[in-house]
């Protein structure tokens, strides 16, 4: 028996090009969309709110910046926020050093946060938002907030 090929040669020929033109395809250089920015230029009519720095600025003052939300809640829940945020903030911190954290080190934290923390209006502007600081300062905060647990 003899093969057919005047029907096997064009089948065999279209696949050829077909695996031809997918190899160029894929030959090419890929051309990667620029990526948008993450962080867009304004928000609403507003420039960029710059992202601030927390945690310990220097020895004497610790940081905790809140960005007050969209609708408006005003500097009320922002102390409020902040003093939760500055809680946390500050166990982690002893945490990232292998203190222990427990009732009596988180009720200092708490005592130093009442008496030393004081919630700041930003003077940057922050488009359509407002930024608050709360910032703990005291002398030797970074020494003190250490001596108030102990090592693991």
């Amino acid at each position: 028996m003899k093969p057919r090929t005047s029907a096997v040669f064009p089948a065999m020929l279209i696949c050829v090009l077909a695996f031809a033109l997918a190899d160029q395809r894929c030959s090419k250089e890929v051309r990667q969309m620029d990526r948008p920015d993450i962080c867009p230029p304004s928000i609403g009519d507003g420039p960029r709110i710059e992202f601030e720095k927390e945690g310990f600025i220097s020895a004497d003052l610790y940081r905790v910046v809140i960005v007050e939300p969209e609708d408006d809640a005003g500097a009320a829940f922002a102390e409020k926020t902040a003093r939760i945020r500055a809680l946390g903030s500050l166990q982690k911190y002893l945490q990232s050093k292998d203190m222990v954290i427990d009732h009596n080190v988180t009720a200092r934290l708490l005592a130093l946060i009442e008496e030393s923390g004081r919630l700041v209006r930003s003077t940057s502007e922050g488009g359509a938002r407002c930024v608050y600081y709360f910032d703990i300062s005291r002398p030797r905060l970074s020494d003190y907030v250490l001596s108030i647990s102990r090592k693991k």
